[in-house]
């Protein structure tokens, strides 16, 4: 192999040319979709159900919630409720704008002797009015809760986008206009929900990602410079990491795939973890250099001795990755699919390219490169003292691993699920102080929809069947998560207090059955009887505000309602389910935790037997996933004891991270391998010259790659921060086990039969 990439180095170049033109046409191909619908699992029954239940009672997810404050004080005052009014027609006005409503719009439904009339709630005409108006609001829980602050300073406004623009560009326009209408009107204000949640969401990721991808490029390249100190020191690991993103981003252009929120990491990943290869490979070429060799010549050992295990470096990355596709998630099957296949790409055109390039480079520049720079110091007699080192203290390296560990793995049975919504941004991120503005002012803005189902028998004015929806509705508001609930049983009490002229004594579901008749009969050609209520599906709801609870605080919210509902009403007379985005959110997590576990233990198989062809030895296996597991116990020890859940961005780093743990394992015993082969005079010579053979590439390779990761640390975006965080401790944890945890292992512990069968050197 070595022979044929040299021998045709300059067809492979052209060939590596004409498809890299292919993939930079390909590129133009794609498209960009961050629909966050995809990030459902689409065949899973609660997704199917909840999309047709959607269609029978349309949901708050392409509503905004804008709160305006009055700064002279209360908000009914009539100069604060006459802006609102000209703010509220204004945006009413605005392209992809369905309706926006707050408490001036509202009727107050009235029965009087002359029949059912529907004035104004909110009366602004005189002072006098306005007080009753603000009176009659207070005294209602949903209207207080929902359309006033605590200290009645702010009101909320609700705007109703168009629902077909919700995973498309005319949303952020949207988005924008509103805020431009707002801005321009000069009262303070407030926004949130998922439309402008999303909009915010996704520009956040998108410069951060830019930013922060350019300043790892950055950092790179002024750590190349200090490592070669020439110009081609720099170029060709930029050369041999961009090029496959070009292949990667083209291929999924010309297959007609588009990037999402998951899939636009994939060039700043691919970027920072295919400097390896190129890193490894140039690394050892200077070494042959160093010791007199021609440049094809010092080639030509490169690639017969290294290639093979950065084959297997890179198969392990790439399988780790691959095994997200065990997801049920398709945005997270399709990521781990191109990245899988790009960390390969970049291990394919490191060995088509850079040969090439090599050849092309004057002696007297290579020459410079090992004069000058860090490549200088960091010659084999280094790595003799680290091994000196290393035996002088190895009873206190073999104990501080073993300390490490136990407690990672504490650390790790420690790891939580619970995820909140905007769990990857800071406490003190704009978007996520709106969120938690609205839930301690107002209802907050996600919802809680309990879906019943009535039995064939069962009339939904049955007065029973009331009595059951009400218990329900009351045990979801005593719990204290829940608030503005609307309910079948909430329409009859209103109707039954506008029945008998507002007096508050009948504020309940109606004694007489013959009375809910009458409601029934006044309200189910209301919109708002149709939102409660499906005849053809037979289907109600009992609909909540909550806050941002978390999936572990939903889990039990729904464990209690499920036994409450068991215990407490007559489930004969209907079947219930929890839906809505809220629930979808929450098993969405147990899809990405379930998932993540299944596809490392998979991965984990298929990398120890591509190991095994170094050493077909189950021991030296054995022996070597010992320091492996480490990075991995520290990884989990770090996400336990400083409470980092387990959540998208999380478990895709962990997947990376385990195959990269791996990389500095792989050279080391390919390394010695090597040198095995070559004869010996004692186990601690062999580990001492497997060490000064392979030490330089694995510590130069693990800083680069260090360098590109610790800038993502200072990220307020926590995808991003935790890239670089979880990376950096894998990276630095897996290059110290194996520089002194492994050879020590290995020194006590190699299978005496492939020592006994290789020729020895008298020492």
């Amino acid at each position: 192999m070595a022979s044929f990439i040299l021998r045709y180095r300059n067809w492979l170049f052209l060939t590596f040319c004409l498809f890299s033109l292919l993939g930079i046409a390909g590129i133009f191909k794609l498209r960009i979709n961050f629909s966050f619908d995809k990030f459902f699992p689409q065949q899973d029954e609660a997704v199917q159900f909840f999309r047709q239940y959607e269609r029978i009672f349309p949901q708050n997810d392409p509503i905004l919630y804008v709160a305006l404050q009055n700064p002279k004080g209360s908000i009914f005052q009539q100069e604060f409720l006459m802006r609102e009014r000209q703010l509220r027609e204004q945006i009413s006005a605005l392209p992809h704008i369905d309706s926006v409503y707050s408490l001036s719009t509202l009727p107050e439904v009235k029965r009087t002797a002359l029949g059912f009339i529907q004035p104004p709630l909110l009366r602004t005409q005189s002072e006098k009015q306005l007080q009753k108006s603000r009176e009659k609001i207070l005294k209602d829980d949903f209207l207080k809760t929902t359309f006033v602050s605590t200290n009645e300073n702010w009101m909320s406004l609700f705007v109703q986008l168009d629902a077909g623009i919700l995973d498309s560009p005319e949303r952020d326009q949207a988005y924008d206009d509103i805020k431009a209408a707002l801005e321009a009107k000069g009262l303070p204000y407030k926004i949130s929900g998922i439309p402008g949640i999303r909009t915010q969401y996704v520009r956040k990721v998108t410069l951060e990602l830019a930013i922060f991808i350019s300043l790892s490029l950055i950092l790179i390249v002024s750590f190349l410079y200090l490592v070669f100190r020439t110009w081609w020191g720099i170029l060709l690991p930029l050369l041999g990491v961009i090029f496959p993103v070009i292949w990667l981003l083209g291929l999924m252009g010309w297959l007609g795939m588009e990037l999402d929120l998951l899939t636009t990491l994939l060039p700043s990943l691919l970027f920072i973890v295919g400097t390896s290869d190129v890193i490894h490979l140039i690394s050892k070429f200077l070494q042959e250099y160093r010791k007199g060799h021609s440049q094809l010549r010092s080639l030509f050992i490169t690639v017969k001795e290294i290639g093979w295990l950065t084959f297997l470096t890179s198969f392990s990355t790439a399988v780790s990755l691959a095994s997200l596709y065990t997801s049920a998630l398709k945005p997270v099957q399709d990521f781990g699919i191109y990245s899988g296949l790009g960390v390969m790409l970049a291990f394919i055109l490191t060995y088509l390219l850079l040969p090439a390039l090599i050849m092309w480079l004057p002696e007297s520049s290579l020459q410079k490169v090992t004069r000058t720079g860090l490549i200088r110091i960091s010659g084999p007699q280094r790595f003799g003292q680290l091994w000196e080192f290393t035996l002088k203290h190895q009873q206190k390296i073999l104990k501080g691993s073993l300390i490490i560990g136990i407690l990672g793995l504490a650390g790790s049975l420690m790891v939580s699920e619970n995820i909140r919504l905007l769990d990857d941004l800071g406490e003190a991120d704009q978007i996520r102080q709106d969120l938690i503005f609205f839930e301690n002012e107002f209802t907050g803005v996600r919802s809680l929809e309990v879906a019943i189902h009535l039995a064939p028998n069962v009339d939904p004015g049955d007065m029973n069947f009331l009595q059951d929806l009400e218990k329900i509705e009351r045990f979801l508001k005593a719990t204290g998560k829940c608030q503005a609930i609307v309910s079948l049983p909430d329409l009859y009490r209103r109707g039954n207090l506008i029945w008998h002229f507002q007096k508050e004594d009948y504020n309940r579901l109606p004694s007489d059955t013959t009375l809910i008749r009458e409601i029934r009969i006044l309200a189910e050609n209301t919109p708002v009887y149709r939102t409660l209520y499906n005849d053809s599906a037979r289907l109600t709801r009992i609909s909540a505000r909550m806050r941002d609870l978390g999936s572990e605080e939903m889990e039990n919210l729904s464990h209690a309602l499920r036994y409450y509902i068991q215990n407490q009403t007559d489930t004969s007379r209907f079947t219930w389910e929890l839906t809505g985005t809220a629930i979808l959110f929450e098993k969405n997590n147990q899809y990405l935790t379930s998932g993540l576990f299944s596809g490392l233990v998979l991965s984990a198989l298929i990398i120890c037997l591509s190991m095994a062809t170094l050493f077909a030895s189950l021991r030296i296996l054995f022996l070597s996933l010992i320091p492996n597991l480490l990075p991995i116990l520290v990884l989990g020890g770090v996400m336990g004891f400083f409470g980092i859940s387990l959540k998208a961005s999380t478990v895709i780093v962990v997947a990376l991270c385990f195959g990269i743990a791996f990389d500095d394992t792989i050279h080391f015993l390919g390394r010695l391998k090597l040198e095995m082969r070559k004869g010996y005079s004692s186990r601690s010579e062999l580990m001492q010259r497997t060490l000064k053979n392979c030490g330089e590439g694995l510590i130069l390779t693990t800083l680069v790659l260090t360098a590109g990761f610790l800038i993502l640390l200072a990220s307020d975006f926590g995808g991003t921060f935790y890239i670089g965080l979880f990376s950096c401790v894998t990276l630095l944890v897996a290059l110290i086990c194996d520089l002194l945890l492994l050879p020590l292992i290995l020194l006590k512990y190699l299978p005496e039969k492939y020592l006994k069968n290789l020729k020895q050197i008298p020492s």
